[in-house]
C-alpha cells in the first residue's frame, strides 16, 4: 500500500512530478531541449534568422586642421552651394550624370594600379536628419568586412559640422528604384556637411577597397578644402550648379612621361 501510494496517480504526486518536469525543461541546455530533436524525415528544418548587420561604431569627435599645402596639390578650384572646394590631382572633374548631383569627380587609381576608377559626388536637397542619412548609407551594404564607423568632425575656422560615415563590404550600386546590384569588396566614404550658407550638402565617394585605401588622402583633402566662399563673378548671373577655374599647376602635376629625364652620373 505505501509503495502503491508513492507511485500511484495521486493529486499531490502528479503535481510535484509536473513541477519537476517544468523546472528541468526550463534549465536544460539547448542540446537536450525540445528544439534539439532532428527534423523528421522529409521535414524541412526551421530557417535560421539572418545575421544582423553590425551597428555603426561612433568614434570620438575630432577637429579638421587646415593644410596650407593642399592648394599646391590640385588642378582646379570649384564652387558649389556657397562653398569653395579643391579638385585634387587624383581626380577628374566630370559633368554630373543626374540632376541630384551638383559636383561629380572621377577618382583616378594610382599609376600601375589594377583598381578601377571610383567616384566622388556632392548633392543637395536630399533632406532627412543626419542619423537618417547615416542609416540610409549603412543600409546600402548587405554585409560588412568590418563594422562601419561614424565620426563627427568640426571645421571651426569655417563653422562647419561634418558627420562622416565609412564602410567596406558588399555594396548595392543600383540607383533608387532599380533592382539591387550587389558588389563585394567595395568601400564608401560619405559625409553630411552642415553650416553652409545655402543649406546642408552631402558628399559621397565610392570605389573598390583597394582604390579607396590608396585614395583616402584625396577624401580627406576634399573635406579639408571646403570653405564658405562665394564664386567669382562671371557675367550677369552666377551658375546654379558647379563653377570651376584652373588652379596654378603644381610642380609634381606632370605624368612620368612629361617629367624631364633624371640625369645619371
Amino acid at each position: 500500500m505505501m509503495r502503491q501510494k508513492a507511485s500511484g496517480p495521486s493529486t499531490q504526486g502528479w503535481t510535484r512530478a509536473c513541477a519537476l518536469a517544468a523546472v528541468f525543461a526550463a534549465g536544460a541546455p539547448a542540446s537536450v531541449g525540445q528544439n534539439s530533436n532532428p527534423p523528421a524525415e522529409g521535414e524541412k528544418p526551421a530557417p535560421h534568422a539572418p545575421a544582423a548587420r553590425p551597428e555603426v561604431q561612433v568614434l570620438p569627435p575630432a577637429d579638421i586642421v587646415p593644410n596650407p599645402g593642399d592648394e599646391a596639390m590640385v588642378t582646379k578650384l570649384g564652387w558649389v552651394r556657397g562653398f569653395k572646394y579643391l579638385v585634387p590631382r587624383s581626380c577628374v572633374l566630370e559633368e554630373p550624370s543626374n540632376p541630384m548631383r551638383l559636383v561629380q569627380l572621377r577618382i583616378k587609381p594610382p599609376l600601375d594600379s589594377p583598381e578601377p576608377a571610383g567616384q566622388l559626388t556632392v548633392s543637395g536637397d536630399i533632406g532627412g536628419t543626419v542619423e537618417a542619412n547615416i542609416a540610409r548609407w549603412a543600409a546600402q551594404f548587405s554585409d560588412y568586412e568590418s563594422p562601419p564607423t561614424q565620426q563627427q568632425l568640426f571645421n571651426k575656422a569655417q563653422n562647419l559640422t561634418i558627420t562622416e560615415f565609412m564602410g567596406t563590404g558588399t555594396l548595392n550600386s543600383a540607383m533608387p528604384g532599380e533592382p539591387p546590384v550587389f558588389t563585394p569588396g567595395m568601400t564608401m566614404f560619405a559625409a553630411v556637411i552642415e553650416g553652409g550658407p545655402e543649406g546642408t550638402i552631402f558628399v559621397r565617394a565610392v570605389g573598390t577597397k583597394g582604390l579607396m585605401q590608396s585614395r583616402r588622402g584625396t577624401w580627406d583633402m576634399f573635406l579639408r578644402s571646403l570653405r564658405v566662399e562665394a564664386p567669382p563673378a562671371r557675367g550677369p548671373t552666377a551658375p546654379t550648379r558647379q563653377q570651376t577655374q584652373p588652379a596654378a599647376p603644381a610642380k609634381d602635376d606632370a605624368t612620368p612621361a612629361q617629367k624631364p629625364a633624371e640625369k645619371t652620373p
